[in-house]
Parts: C-alpha cells; sequence; structure tokens
C-alpha cells in the first residue's frame, strides 16, 4: 500500500503491477495515467482517511502487487549497501531513498530486516523502491560468494571514514542503532569505518548515518 500524490503519480506512470486505486475526484480530475483506468475508484476524503495509515491522509491511496521475482544476479561493480538487522521501516525506507540519491544501485538486506513492503517502509522511500534493486539474503553467504574488492563496515572504533582510501567498488555494511553489526560480520571485513561526532550523542541515527556514508563513497 502507498500512500501521498507524489508517491502516488511515479507509480501510476511506472510499470509496476497495479490492483486498485483509490483517490478523491480532485486528484483523478488533475492527473493522467499510462494505465487500465477501471482499477480507479473515486472516493471521498473521509473514506481515505478511514484506510491511511498516515496523520495527514491525502488525496490517494494505491494497492500494488508484490513482485515475485527475487533479483538472483548480483553485481559487484560500483558501491552497494548492505543493511543487517535494520528493522525499523522509516530507517529502511530512508536509507533506500537516500542510496537512490547518491546513484546506489543495489542494496542487500538481511532476513531479519523490516519488511520491503511495509507499508511505512515505502512511504518513506518516497518512490525510490520503484528504482532500486533490493534484495533479501544472508549476508555471510553474500560475502563468501561474492569477490567485493572492498567491504566496509560501520562501527563505532574504526578507521575515520574522512580519511579512508575508497576502492571504485565494493560492499559498504550497516547494522541497527541497538545492535549494530553482527560480529560475524564484522569479522569478515576489510575496512571497519566510523563517522567520528564532536558532541556527546551516544549515536547516529541510522538512515543518518547512511547519507554520510554514501556521500563519502567513490560512486
Amino acid at each position: 500500500m502507498a500512500e501521498g500524490n507524489k508517491i502516488a503519480i511515479e507509480i501510476l506512470n511506472s510499470n509496476w503491477a497495479i490492483e486498485q486505486v483509490y483517490a478523491t475526484q480532485q486528484f483523478v480530475d488533475a492527473n493522467t495515467f499510462r494505465f487500465d483506468k477501471s482499477k480507479i475508484n473515486v472516493v471521498t476524503k473521509e473514506e481515505i482517511e478511514r484506510i491511511s495509515h498516515l496523520q495527514a491522509p491525502t488525496d490517494v491511496v494505491i494497492v500494488l502487487k508484490i513482485p515475485t521475482h527475487n533479483h538472483a544476479e548480483i553485481s559487484t561493480n560500483g558501491w552497494s549497501l548492505a543493511l543487517d538487522g535494520i528493522q525499523d521501516p522509516g530507517n529502511f525506507g530512508t536509507i533506500i531513498r537516500t542510496a537512490d540519491w547518491f546513484g546506489i544501485k543495489q542494496i542487500f538486506a538481511s532476513p531479519d530486516c523490516a519488511d520491503l513492503y511495509n507499508s511505512k517502509t515505502i512511504q518513506a522511500t518516497m518512490g525510490s523502491f520503484l528504482r532500486m534493486k533490493v534484495q533479501v539474503i544472508d549476508l555471510e553467504k553474500l560475502i563468501a560468494e561474492n569477490k567485493f574488492e572492498q567491504i566496509a563496515v560501520a562501527v563505532m572504533n574504526g578507521e575515520n571514514i574522512s580519511k579512508v582510501a575508497f576502492a571504485k567498488n565494493g560492499l559498504m555494511i550497516l547494522g541497527s542503532e541497538g545492535k549494530g553489526v553482527s560480529k560475524s560480520i564484522i569479522e569478515k571485513a576489510t575496512h571497519p569505518v566510523t563517522i567520528t561526532g564532536k558532541g556527546t550523542a551516544e549515536s547516529l541515527n541510522v538512515a543518518v548515518a547512511a547519507g554520510i556514508i554514501c556521500s563519502r563513497l567513490p560512486i
């Protein structure tokens, strides 16, 4: 389920399989779409509020068909992100959006990450889920079966990220704020890296950390 005018327009002009669209007459009249318009259900604002997950519902809710494909092909060209146990769907979706902004094409998520198709995850991507290749996979298997030039991991006591000499391709691993990256994954990394702070906060939000890290990678 996806909500909001901006994300809806991206979806409606994409190739994703749409089950149903619930929209106000105002939204329908203001937009043109490339898909089967018989799936549009004109509803009132009050009816949207009853099915919406947002505190301030907009003019449209879309029900999408979850794709059955799994991205079996793995590229080791350029930089990819790996997410270990990111359980907050808002953070997961924001990381997808951030990776899209910086030009990262591929994200690997451990099986205990939040559901990619959770409505909060989808909402937080702001449409980036339409473009990003996100694959749920065992991260230890990923590392064992693929040759990444560098395997960097975000930790609290690594090398200052601003001083790291990154290669042109590799895998950057981020963990949850509570548990961090699994010890078994850290042991397989070639470059433990840290975002050095100057204040007294205990840690960074993982989505914020992802933005800083992505800005440092040679993408």
